[in-house]
């Protein structure tokens, strides 16, 4: 389930906690890794080659790595979106991004378009905070957090009615571009609604093409008529 509360204000900015993903797993070639959820839907792993993904009878998920890299885990849960960034390390070479290889951290785009961006100390715990108030800002941030040290429960983002408009219209070209009908999504506040006719697997592919261009958590008010769960 996602954690944290997001304030809903329709005509105001809506607070929202944020992507980039909600965790990270690292494995070793020739081990397995449990992710323990509680109403697991389903799984993929992007690239699919990397990892396999075997939905277990208690709701665990068994991640069997397949080779060295990178890649996203998408576990669908209760109707909501988690996404864990999983690293395979091992056969030779460890891949860029394995323990001791930090990818550099740059907020000199985002500080200089966006109006308010802030690291805090919070009881020992690191959190950020900035406001979006339209696309250049979202894009910076959307480029500075995704491979940036903070998970989504320790971002709290602001976004104007006018940023998530912009972010919209993203969402929805990515649906285009992988030929995806039938969905409609719409903002309510900072939830965005699902509305239309779509099966189980189209709404989970939907999610997962839309993830790559949301900055802020996907709370999610399914309103689809789903064909089948």
């Amino acid at each position: 389930m996602i954690r944290g509360a997001i304030l809903l204000a329709a005509l105001a900015a809506a607070p929202a906690l944020a992507l980039p993903a909600d965790g990270a797993a690292t494995v070793a070639l020739g081990e397995v890794t449990f992710l323990r959820k509680n109403y697991l839907e389903a799984a993929t792993v992007d690239p699919p080659d990397l990892a396999t993904a075997e939905r277990m009878p208690s709701f665990e998920l068994l991640l069997t790595p397949k080779r060295a890299g990178e890649g996203l885990v998408f576990l669908h849960e209760d109707g909501q979106l988690e996404v864990v960034r999983l690293k395979v390390v091992g056969g030779g070479r460890a891949p860029l991004g394995a323990e001791g290889a930090q990818r550099p951290f740059d907020l000199s785009k985002a500080r200089a378009l966006c109006p308010h961006v802030e690291e805090r100390t919070v009881e020992g715990e690191r959190f950020f905070h900035a406001d979006v108030p339209g696309e250049a800002c979202r894009a910076a941030l959307l480029a500075a957090l995704a491979d940036g040290p903070y998970d989504a429960d320790h971002l709290r983002l602001t976004f104007s009615p006018e940023a998530l408009q912009s972010q919209l219209a993203a969402m929805q070209a990515r649906l285009d571009a992988a030929h995806l009908r039938g969905l409609g999504i719409s903002y309510t506040g900072a939830t965005l609604t699902l509305t239309g006719k779509v099966d189980s697997e189209t709404r989970r592919r939907a999610l997962e093409a839309m993830w790559p261009v949301t900055l802020g958590r996907m709370l999610i008010d399914d309103e689809t008529n789903r064909e089948e769960w």
